[in-house]
Parts: C-alpha cells; sequence; structure tokens
C-alpha cells in the first residue's frame, strides 16, 4: 500500500541554494526518476521507494555489482546511460545524485520543463525519519559501522526500525529500509549534498538522538579547513531538540571543543579518557570476541560487553550504540546479545580469507588516525603474528600532502607497507600531493620495510610471491588491504585461495 504524502507544487531552481525550506517533497502517489541509481544509497532508494508502491526508473552511466544486480532484480526501471529522453513533463519528482553534475543531459531537461526534484538527504531524511524518534550517526570515522550495528539491534529485537547505511552489511537484507517501527537511524554524512546545496548531508537529518563519533579534517575537497568542519557540526547540534540527546567522544579535541561552544544540551560523553563519562577500555581477546570494559565517572553503572570487531576503535563505536539503546529504552542486557552477534559492515575490517599462513582483512580505512586505529588493533588481536599493509590513497585528502607527516607516524605500527602510487586528477591542478617516497624513507627509519608500486595489480604480484617464499615456520602474516575505492582489484587477487 503506498503511503500517501504530500508535494510542493513549486519548481526549485537548480541555481546555488541557502533556502532549504521549499524544497519538494515526496509525491503520492506518482513516478518518480532518480539520475546516478546505482550509489549504494542511490540504488537502495530506488527499491524501497519501489517497494512502496511508487514508479520508479532510474539511469546511470556505469554499473557495478552488488547494486547492478540488486536494481535488475527489482520493479525499478533502469536506464544505462543519459538521456534527456529518460525526462518526461509526466514525471512526479526527480532525484539528482550529489556526483551528477550540472550539465548532465538529465539534469539539463529537468530544469527545461521545471519537474520537482530534490536529493537524496531531503528525501532520505523524509522517509526515514519524520514521525520517528530520529537517531543520526555522525562524525569522521565510525559512521557506517556503528549505524549498521544500531539497526541491525533495533531489527533483532522486532523494533522495525527505517534506517539507512551508508554500506554493504551481510547481516542486513538492504542498505535502506522503511520500516513500521518508531525509530529511524541515519548515517549523517558530512559530505555536501548536490551540486546545487553545497551543504552536509546530515543538516537534512533532525536528530532527537545525536552520535558524534569523532571530528577531524577531512573531505579537502570541499572543506578549507578544520574550522569549517566545526561550523557544520555545530550547526547539526543546534538542530538537536531540548528533549533530545547528544552522545559524543571526547577523545578528540574539536568534539570538546564543539560541546563547550554550543547551548545548553542533554549531553552524554564516552571515549578512553577520564573525562568521559563512559570510558572505555580493552580487556582480553579471546576466541573471536575482544572484550572491553566501561567504567562510569562516579563509579557506579560499569558494565562489560564483547564484541567480533576488531580494534579500540571499533570499541568505541559499540559503547556508543549501547548509549543510544539505553535512549531508546532497551536493557543493557538485551543490547550485549545482539552486539556481541554483529558482524561488522562489508570492507570495514572485513575478513576475506585466511590459512595457517595467512589471514587477509580488507578496511576502509584511509584517513591517518582510521590508519594508526586499525594497526593498534590489529596488533592488539594478533600480537604474534606480521602485519603487512597494502595501502592506495585515493581519497582527495589522502592524495594530498595534508597528513604527510601524520602518516608517517601511523604506519609506524606495520612491518611492511606496500603503496600504491597516487593517481592524479584533475581537480590537483595547484595542490601538492602526498609525497610517497619521502614517506617509504620516514616510515623505514622506524624499522617498516616499505615498497612504492605504481598499481594495485604489481603489488598484488608482488605480495604472492612473497607469501609463496616464506618458510613454514615463519610467523602468520595478517596482510590487510586499506583503500575507500577498488584498489585495481587487489582484494580478489588476495583471496585466490593460491596466494597462500
Amino acid at each position: 500500500m503506498m503511503t500517501t504524502m504530500m508535494m510542493t507544487s513549486k519548481y526549485f531552481s537548480l541555481e546555488q541554494s541557502t533556502d532549504f525550506s521549499d524544497f519538494p517533497t515526496k509525491p503520492s502517489p506518482g513516478s518518480i526518476h532518480i539520475i546516478g541509481v546505482c550509489g549504494v544509497a542511490m540504488g537502495a532508494l530506488a527499491i524501497a521507494l519501489s517497494d512502496q508502491g511508487y514508479r520508479v526508473s532510474g539511469s546511470d552511466q556505469e554499473f557495478y555489482p552488488p547494486m547492478s544486480g540488486l536494481l535488475e532484480r527489482s520493479g525499478v526501471n533502469v536506464f544505462r546511460g543519459y538521456s534527456a529522453e529518460h525526462i518526461s513533463e509526466g514525471l512526479s519528482l526527480v532525484v539528482i545524485g550529489n556526483s551528477v553534475p550540472r550539465t548532465n543531459e538529465e539534469v539539463q531537461a529537468v530544469e527545461a520543463l521545471q519537474i520537482p526534484h530534490t536529493f537524496f538527504a531531503k528525501l532520505a531524511g523524509e522517509i526515514l525519519l519524520q514521525g520517528k524518534r530520529s537517531v543520526v550517526i555522525s562524525g569522521t570515522h565510525g559512521k557506517t559501522t556503528t549505524t549498521a550495528l544500531i539497526s541491525y539491534g533495533l531489527k533483532q529485537l522486532n523494533r522495525d526500525p527505517s534506517y539507512f547505511v551508508g554500506g554493504e552489511v551481510s547481516q542486513l537484507e538492504t542498505s535502506l529500509r522503511i520500516g513500521k517501527g518508531d525509530v529511524g537511524v541515519i548515517e549523517g554524512d558530512e559530505y555536501d549534498s548536490v551540486f546545487y546545496v553545497k551543504r552536509p548531508k546530515f543538516l537534512f537529518y533532525p536528530p532527537e538522538i545525536l552520535v558524534v563519533n569523532a571530528i577531524e579534517f577531512d573531505h579537502a575537497d570541499i572543506y578549507p579547513d578544520l574550522a569549517a568542519i566545526e561550523e557544520e557540526f555545530r550547526q547539526l547540534l543546534a538542530r538537536v531538540p531540548a528533549t533530545g540527546r547528544v552522545i559524543a567522544c571526547t577523545d578528540y579535541l574539536p568534539v570538546r571543543r564543539l560541546l563547550s561552544a554550543v547551548s545548553p544540551i542533554q549531553v552524554t560523553t564516552f571515549g578512553r579518557t577520564e573525562e568521559a563519562q563512559y570510558r572505555l577500555s580493552f580487556d582480553r581477546s579471546e576466541g573471536d570476541f575482544q572484550h572491553f570494559r566501561v567504567t562510569c565517572r562516579g563509579g557506579e553503572g560499569g558494565f562489560s560487553f564483547a564484541t567480533q570487531l576488531l580494534g579500540e576503535m571499533n570499541g568505541l563505536n559499540v559503547l556508543a550504540s549501547f548509549l543510544v539503546a539505553e535512549q531508546l529504552g532497551i536493557s543493557r542486557e538485551e543490547w550485549e546479545g545482539v552486539a556481541k552477534e554483529f558482524t561488522g559492515a562489508v570492507r570495514r575490517f572485513q575478513r576475506l580469507y585466511e590459512s595457517d599462513s595467512l589471514l587477509v582483512f580488507e578496511d576502509f580505512a584511509h584517513h591517518p588516525t582510521a590508519v594508526q586505529e586499525a594497526i593498534a588493533g590489529l596488533r592488539q588481536r594478533y600480537p604474534d603474528a606480521e602485519h603487512w599493509i597494502a595501502f592506495e590513497p585515493r581519497s582527495n585528502t589522502s592524495r594530498r600532502a595534508i597528513f604527510q607527516e601524520e602518516y608517517s607516524a601511523s604506519f609506524r605500527g606495520a612491518d611492511r607497507l606496500f603503496l600504491r602510487e597516487v593517481t592524479t586528477r584533475r581537480s590537483d591542478a595547484g595542490q601538492a600531493l602526498l609525497d610517497l617516497h619521502q614517506l617509504q624513507q620516514e616510515v623505514a627509519e622506524h624499522g617498516t620495510e616499505c615498497l612504492v608500486f605504481p598499481n594495485g595489480e604489481e603489488i598484488g604480484a608482488h605480495l604472492r610471491s612473497q607469501l609463496k617464499a616464506r618458510e613454514d615456520s615463519a610467523p602468520k602474516v595478517v596482510l590487510t588491504v586499506m583503500s575507500n575505492g577498488s584498489f585495481d582489484g587487489l582484494p580478489n587477487l588476495l583471496v585466490n585461495p593460491n596466494v597462500a
């Protein structure tokens, strides 16, 4: 049954905008077209709207699994390639993807025909959060894992949540779901929304419960400095109602600075330092689980939990989920069980392959803090192994020289480091890029063997050669592939059993 929705009939200009009050909302009933449909977010949105009874079509230039397969099996009418012919006056609404430029011919047709249009963040905020207890997960690190865990936990406890997770999760049937329960959970990204609204997606997600996992400088392509990022988070906190709750990790100075500067709101803090209300500390590794202790300021209310997720940063993500569950009236005992069952999101410390001599992980880590935390977590979990890291500087921040010094410190915990050369882009004009040969020299001074390769294929060939040449008595190798992109297919080259 299609839900009745109201829609503003006004056409909203595709010029840069600062006033968001008149954006069109969902039609009822109607036909919706999505430009850039094969992304994780847009594809999941298209399928969810189709499942709700809307007539949905979508177009994209390139289609990749798993989303391509999901779309083919859905009720979405998919067009391969962009064409103005896909846009007709009969459309009730067009959703424009954030990677789609203004020059796109379908966008031009939308403007010429003055068809009501919107973007993912605006529409997702409406269909997932309106009329529900809204939980928004934000921060430089940990958004996807924390959102996935909370969504999974609520689903397991039969709360039928609405949710959006910005990644694939094997324990969830889809990354976006419109549930009938009273809770909506959404990953609040600080990246901008669409070409004509250069503001963070999270500003379109009204939070009743807001998690701030971390604030650090990132997204150098859209933010000039850390202060600009902090200002956007300040505006996000200003949207939390007086009856709401902010759950914030005080391990990060910008978070502490933000909390001290905002108007009085209800705040719960967590972290690894004494100033946090809920302080996390590592206890032990046992089998597939890492155990953590939580102590409360004042001495009462402490607890312990076990998780299959690696590292203290993930421990903080799990702790944040406990604090959200408490706000939703869920007991720690109930939440402990679902947290222990959760296996994580795809490409977030995802185990790809294991033999007696080799363990291969894939991780999304690309920011130097995430890299450092990942390596520390690996050493904590596998103290007797050799730790090899293959790293692709692919994001707009990691490719630039912004964190040259920080990366030097981040990789020191690795035994061997294999770096892929930076691929230049048109947007790099006038930008200093990460100097990998300088990084190679700096990490070598601290005992890390480091080699630089032109691409992932050559790294893969070298790794296969090195692994095959190892003696049977050599320590087990834990090899972690770090990238927020494809890394030239390197993970697939390493999961072949013949590599060991």
